[in-house]
């Protein structure tokens, strides 16, 4: 394997549709970074968007599943009020580690 896709399979990759995507027969847009907090991150802002998100993946394992995913919002959903101080990246940092997932 060459380093470049061995880079990517370490990635965290958040598989979507976004919210004009009504054809979920297509396949799903891929968002790849290497910390599951920004994944996160921009499964929240699809989401918010009225996208679909899928999950979040990493070396074919699947890290957050969609049911997981909208649990983790919810949790996000409580502490951004709460904290609007705070980026949503280090709310979605906190949430990743409160979930273990860190």
């Amino acid at each position: 394997m060459s380093q470049t896709l061995a880079d990517d399979a370490r990635k965290y990759t958040l598989l979507y549709y976004t919210p004009d995507d009504a054809d979920t027969g297509n396949p799903p847009f891929k968002y790849r970074s290497y910390y599951l907090a920004d994944a996160l991150e921009e499964a929240w802002r699809n989401h918010e968007a009225g996208g679909n998100v899928i999950s979040i993946v990493q070396e074919q394992r699947v890290i957050l599943s969609s049911e997981e995913l909208l649990e983790t919002f919810a949790r996000m959903a409580e502490m951004i009020p709460l904290t609007p101080e705070r980026e949503l990246r280090e709310i979605a940092e906190q949430v990743v580690r409160e979930k273990g997932k860190a």
